[in-house]
């Protein structure tokens, strides 16, 4: 089990892999990446979802509102200017 902040979108959840602006991806995005079904538990309430990477105005809008979330997102960046920070989209299995 791994807790991220997650930032929701009515029944999406968005995951910033900042790593706090390490070098590297953290380890979740690439076991979300090789294994994109997941399980989600919020409020001890678990839900499937499958992930995907979000890009262009998508990657945009959930990076804006990650950062109006958390502010911190953008010294990352600046942290992590050597490389692209992902947005993890999970969307419910039905």
């Amino acid at each position: 089990m791994m807790p991220l902040l997650g930032v929701f979108d009515e029944d999406k959840i968005a995951l910033v892999a900042s790593s706090f602006g390490r070098e590297h991806n953290p380890d979740w995005y690439y076991n979300l990446m090789a294994h994109p079904e997941c399980d989600v538990r919020f409020h001890n309430h678990s839900r499937k979802y499958i992930a995907r990477e979000a890009t262009g105005e998508e990657y945009q809008n959930y990076w804006h509102l990650a950062n109006s979330l958390y502010a911190g997102y953008e010294k990352y960046k600046q942290r992590a200017a050597h490389r692209h920070i992902p947005v993890m989209l999970l969307e419910p299995l039905h």
